[in-house]
């Protein structure tokens, strides 16, 4: 073993090679992909690992980073302050730790990008909408938001808030899952739950709203985001959790499994997040109609739109454009040529979704 061991670290390169080629592989064979890893291998280690780790109430994947980030700080000081000397056996050794990050990275989650689709998983049908889809699904969504906002609860400035706080929202998230789960197994099991992370100034001004982490299987939160889209983020985190690893499909799973919650907040979340997705495809395609149709919101729509706008437009900064620019690398390096736009291709699943809903209703 430890001679396997030693002739790893001497080819430094050696996981990192075997990890593209494992991802690359994968990627022409998604049924085997689907069964035998995500609904196989994925399906036994992530639910038990996580489950672990949930035990812990902090986030051990912030933890994780922040000594990661403080050792390769510590390290480059070292190398100036000593002004050691940098030779071929150091950069071996760099480049070994992070080919062992990018093996454990595929092997424990990034093959899930090479899955199924769930437009295939749940027989969606994915095709070029006309403008009339379009209005038609924006409608519908506007009339299912003005019913939930009208149902929430408010704060002192009367923007929707959560009932029982943000740890009380983790604790019931889960409940959309395991509803939509009797559809859709794929979905199914128990997963620790969602975990708030004590730098989310940080993370507000990189942009981002959550993020799973697949070494620790911990869906992690930003926990100052406005509260109307924190549900729908808390879900969209616990997709990726639960192997979906497509940005696009996440954002969908989101909407899917917040619709299916037995609580208003996480409902109203969902459509309010879905509308917006919705409302802003049919800006770029028919600026006159959005218009039109943003007049049927109601005044409580209205106010928890200007909120997330003035949280946005809050953390707007060049460090956020960075940040973007960086994710957008990490999604087309995993085969999202669209980047960081493949969220917005939620959209195409909602579309799928409203015309088998028409479908059946006819």
């Amino acid at each position: 073993m430890r001679k396997y061991l030693n002739q790893i670290k001497n080819n430094p390169l050696f996981l990192f090679i075997l990890a593209l080629m494992l991802f690359y592989f994968s990627s022409f064979y998604p049924s085997l992909t689907e069964r035998f890893y995500s609904q196989g291998i994925f399906k036994i280690i992530a639910p038990t690992y996580s489950r672990i780790t949930g035990l812990l109430p902090f986030s051990i994947a912030e933890l994780i980073i922040g000594i990661f980030i403080i050792t390769i700080l510590f390290s480059l000081g070292r190398l100036l302050k000593k002004k050691i000397r940098v030779n071929l056996k150091y950069f071996k050794k760099v480049i070994f730790i992070f080919s062992l990050i990018y093996f454990l990275f595929i092997t424990t989650w990034g093959i899930n990008y090479n899955r199924y689709t769930f437009a295939q998983i749940a027989q969606l049908e994915i095709k070029p909408a006309t403008i009339e889809e379009l209005t038609g699904l924006t409608e519908d969504l506007i009339i299912k938001v003005n019913e939930f906002r009208a149902l929430v609860l408010e704060d002192d400035q009367r923007v929707m808030k959560l009932p029982n706080g943000i740890p009380n929202m983790f604790q019931r998230a889960s409940e959309g899952f395991k509803r939509a789960g009797e559809v859709y197994p794929e979905l199914s099991g128990t997963y620790g739950k969602p975990k708030g992370v004590l730098f989310s100034e940080v993370m507000a001004y990189l942009g981002i709203g959550g993020f799973y982490f697949p070494f620790t299987a911990e869906a992690n939160i930003n926990t100052l985001l406005p509260p109307p889209m924190l549900p729908f983020v808390t879900a969209h985190e616990m997709a990726h959790q639960r192997g979906f690893a497509r940005e696009d499909e996440a954002n969908y799973l989101a909407y899917l499994t917040t619709s299916k919650h037995p609580d208003v907040d996480f409902q109203y979340s969902g459509h309010l997040m879905a509308l917006s997705h919705a409302m802003s495809a049919l800006r770029t395609a028919a600026p006159e109609k959005a218009l039109a149709l943003q007049e049927q919101y109601s005044e409580g729509v209205k106010r928890d739109l200007i909120t997330l706008n003035q949280y946005w437009q809050k953390y707007d900064t060049f460090i956020d454009t960075i940040a973007t620019e960086i994710n957008n690398l990490f999604l087309r390096a995993n085969m999202q040529q669209d980047g960081v736009d493949s969220y917005s291709r939620m959209i195409d699943l909602l579309l799928a979704e409203y015309r088998q809903k028409n479908k059946e209703n006819l």
